[in-house]
C-alpha cells in the first residue's frame, strides 16, 4: 500500500510527524500521517497513523483507519554491517469488529514480509539502480474481502 514518502524530514524524536503517500485497490489513493510515539535512535521507531486526506471521500467518511493502531521497527545490529530488523503491529486498541477482520494484525503478515523485503533491497542495493518493488500478497486477499 505504501507509494513513497511525502518529503525526507529526519526523525529525531517522539512527537515527530511523518506523511506517506499509500494507495488503497479499493479506494484510490491517499496521504498518511503518522506521529511518532516510540523513538531510540538506531534502535527503535514505532508511530500512529492519525489522519489522512484521499481522494476518494468515501474513505474519509469510514472509520476504521482512524482507530488507534501502532506500527514499528525494532533494530537490532548484529555486527558492523548487518542489522535485524523487525517489524510489529499493535492493535490491540482497535475495536472488535476491526481486531476480528485483520485477525488480530495476523491478516498484514504477508505485507510485512514484502515490506522487510523492499527494505532489504534498498538497503543493500549500491548502483543505485530503480528496481520494481515486491508486490504484498494482501493487497489481493483484502480486496477479495470488500467484493
Amino acid at each position: 500500500m505504501l507509494r513513497s514518502a511525502v518529503d525526507n524530514a529526519v526523525i529525531t524524536k517522539v512527537g515527530d510527524v511523518f506523511f506517506i503517500e499509500m494507495t488503497h485497490w479499493d479506494r484510490g489513493d491517499y496521504v498518511m500521517e503518522n506521529r511518532v510515539v516510540e523513538f531510540e535512535q538506531d534502535r527503535r521507531i514505532a508511530w500512529e497513523p492519525v489522519a489522512q486526506t484521499s481522494e476518494n471521500h468515501d474513505f474519509d467518511s469510514d472509520s476504521d483507519h482512524l482507530e488507534p493502531r501502532q506500527w514499528g521497527w525494532q533494530l537490532e545490529p548484529l555486527s558492523e554491517e548487518s542489522t535485524r530488523v523487525t517489524e510489529f503491529f499493535d492493535g490491540s486498541r482497535l475495536s472488535e469488529g476491526l481486531r476480528s477482520f485483520i485477525k488480530d494484525g495476523e491478516f498484514w503478515r504477508s505485507a510485512m514480509v514484502t515490506s522487510l523485503d523492499n527494505l532489504e533491497r534498498m538497503a543493500t542495493q549500491s548502483d543505485g539502480a530503480h528496481r520494481e518493488s515486491p508486490q504484498s500478497e494482501t493487497a489481493s486477499q483484502f480486496s477479495e474481502l470488500f467484493r
